[in-house]
Protein backbone atom coordinates (compact mmCIF):
# COMPACT_ATOMS: atom_id res chain seq x y z
CA UNK A 1 0.00 0.00 0.00
CA UNK A 2 1.52 3.10 -1.07
CA UNK A 3 1.21 6.77 1.39
CA UNK A 4 -0.38 9.57 -0.10
CA UNK A 5 1.97 12.51 0.24
CA UNK A 6 0.04 15.34 1.58
CA UNK A 7 1.64 18.88 1.09
CA UNK A 8 1.00 21.81 3.09
CA UNK A 9 1.14 25.34 1.89
CA UNK A 10 1.38 28.30 4.20
CA UNK A 11 -1.68 30.54 3.74
CA UNK A 12 -1.33 33.29 0.85
CA UNK A 13 -1.88 36.61 1.49
CA UNK A 14 -4.73 38.22 -0.31
CA UNK A 15 -4.15 40.00 -3.58
CA UNK A 16 -3.30 43.51 -3.57
CA UNK A 17 -3.09 46.23 -6.28
CA UNK A 18 0.55 47.30 -5.12
CA UNK A 19 3.54 45.29 -4.85
CA UNK A 20 4.13 43.85 -0.95
CA UNK A 21 7.22 45.80 -0.57
CA UNK A 22 8.75 45.64 2.69
CA UNK A 23 9.33 49.22 3.99
CA UNK A 24 13.25 49.80 5.16
CA UNK A 25 14.56 50.03 8.96
CA UNK A 26 11.07 49.30 10.60
CA UNK A 27 11.84 49.27 14.37
CA UNK A 28 15.32 50.78 13.94
CA UNK A 29 16.32 54.21 14.07
CA UNK A 30 17.17 54.19 10.33
CA UNK A 31 13.22 53.57 9.52
CA UNK A 32 12.65 55.37 5.95
CA UNK A 33 9.84 57.86 5.81
CA UNK A 34 6.21 57.31 3.98
CA UNK A 35 7.66 59.16 1.10
CA UNK A 36 10.37 57.26 0.52
CA UNK A 37 8.61 53.91 0.95
CA UNK A 38 6.47 56.01 -1.99
CA UNK A 39 9.00 56.77 -4.34
CA UNK A 40 11.06 53.36 -3.70
CA UNK A 41 6.86 51.71 -4.68
CA UNK A 42 7.09 53.98 -7.77
CA UNK A 43 10.08 52.79 -8.44
CA UNK A 44 9.57 49.22 -8.76
CA UNK A 45 6.13 49.84 -10.46
CA UNK A 46 8.29 51.20 -13.09
CA UNK A 47 6.06 54.53 -12.77
CA UNK A 48 6.72 57.87 -11.70
CA UNK A 49 5.64 58.74 -8.34
CA UNK A 50 2.91 61.57 -9.03
CA UNK A 51 1.39 58.82 -11.43
CA UNK A 52 1.25 56.32 -8.36
CA UNK A 53 -0.32 58.87 -6.22
CA UNK A 54 -2.78 59.99 -8.79
CA UNK A 55 -3.58 56.30 -10.07
CA UNK A 56 -3.44 54.30 -6.98
CA UNK A 57 -3.31 56.56 -3.70
CA UNK A 58 -5.52 59.13 -4.41
CA UNK A 59 -8.49 57.00 -5.67
CA UNK A 60 -8.52 55.22 -2.21
CA UNK A 61 -8.30 58.68 -0.02
CA UNK A 62 -11.00 60.36 -2.43
CA UNK A 63 -13.95 58.69 -0.74
CA UNK A 64 -13.12 60.34 2.60
CA UNK A 65 -12.25 63.63 0.65
CA UNK A 66 -8.48 63.47 1.51
CA UNK A 67 -7.31 63.17 -2.36
CA UNK A 68 -10.19 66.05 -3.77
CA UNK A 69 -7.21 68.27 -5.51
CA UNK A 70 -5.26 68.14 -8.46
CA UNK A 71 -2.47 65.78 -8.29
CA UNK A 72 0.27 68.47 -8.88
CA UNK A 73 -1.50 70.60 -6.12
CA UNK A 74 -1.93 67.52 -3.63
CA UNK A 75 1.69 66.38 -4.00
CA UNK A 76 2.95 70.04 -3.62
CA UNK A 77 0.01 70.79 -0.75
CA UNK A 78 -0.25 67.62 1.29
CA UNK A 79 2.21 65.08 -0.10
CA UNK A 80 5.36 67.07 2.50
CA UNK A 81 2.65 65.79 5.32
CA UNK A 82 2.52 62.30 4.49
CA UNK A 83 5.69 61.99 6.94
CA UNK A 84 3.91 64.25 9.91
CA UNK A 85 1.66 63.75 12.83
CA UNK A 86 -1.47 64.97 11.15
CA UNK A 87 -4.44 63.23 9.50
CA UNK A 88 -2.94 63.18 6.50
CA UNK A 89 -0.12 60.92 7.29
CA UNK A 90 -2.08 58.34 9.07
CA UNK A 91 -4.82 58.37 6.26
CA UNK A 92 -2.10 57.55 3.56
CA UNK A 93 -0.28 54.72 5.68
CA UNK A 94 -3.99 53.05 5.50
CA UNK A 95 -4.55 53.59 2.18
CA UNK A 96 -0.85 52.57 1.36
CA UNK A 97 -1.22 49.61 3.82
CA UNK A 98 -4.42 48.62 1.80
CA UNK A 99 -2.93 48.61 -1.36
CA UNK A 100 0.16 47.05 -0.84
CA UNK A 101 -1.05 44.85 2.42
CA UNK A 102 2.02 45.99 4.29
CA UNK A 103 0.22 46.73 7.71
CA UNK A 104 3.51 48.63 9.52
CA UNK A 105 3.49 51.65 7.13
CA UNK A 106 1.72 54.03 9.59
CA UNK A 107 5.73 53.35 12.01
CA UNK A 108 6.91 55.27 8.58
CA UNK A 109 5.28 58.72 9.57
CA UNK A 110 5.71 60.34 13.29
CA UNK A 111 2.24 60.14 14.25
CA UNK A 112 2.90 57.72 16.79
CA UNK A 113 4.49 60.09 18.38
CA UNK A 114 1.61 62.76 18.27
CA UNK A 115 1.75 62.99 21.84
CA UNK A 116 5.15 63.78 22.05
CA UNK A 117 6.09 66.08 19.31
CA UNK A 118 4.44 69.43 18.46
CA UNK A 119 3.11 69.40 14.80
CA UNK A 120 4.18 73.14 13.97
CA UNK A 121 6.85 73.77 11.92
CA UNK A 122 7.55 70.12 12.20
CA UNK A 123 7.61 69.18 7.69
CA UNK A 124 9.28 71.33 5.18
CA UNK A 125 6.78 72.51 2.75
CA UNK A 126 9.72 74.49 0.63
CA UNK A 127 10.26 73.06 -3.19
CA UNK A 128 13.49 71.75 -2.91
CA UNK A 129 13.67 71.12 0.32
CA UNK A 130 14.79 67.48 0.38
CA UNK A 131 17.51 67.08 3.42
CA UNK A 132 19.88 64.33 3.88
CA UNK A 133 22.69 63.03 6.73
CA UNK A 134 25.91 63.61 4.53
CA UNK A 135 27.34 60.64 6.34
CA UNK A 136 23.95 58.58 5.71
CA UNK A 137 23.76 59.34 2.17
CA UNK A 138 27.21 58.58 1.61
CA UNK A 139 27.11 55.27 3.17
CA UNK A 140 24.18 54.12 0.89
CA UNK A 141 25.73 54.97 -1.97
CA UNK A 142 28.56 53.03 -1.39
CA UNK A 143 26.79 50.09 0.22
CA UNK A 144 24.57 50.02 -2.99
CA UNK A 145 21.25 50.18 -0.78
CA UNK A 146 18.24 52.51 -1.11
CA UNK A 147 19.13 56.36 0.25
Amino acid sequence: MRRRLVLTLPPLPPPTRLYHLAPIGVGTPHVESLTGYLQRLAEAHHVSTSDLVSGELLPVLQPGGLGGKPVATWLSQEGPHLNGTGAMAGEAARALALLTGRQELLCLTLQPWTAVIAAYGLVRIRKHSRRWCDACYRDALEQGTPV
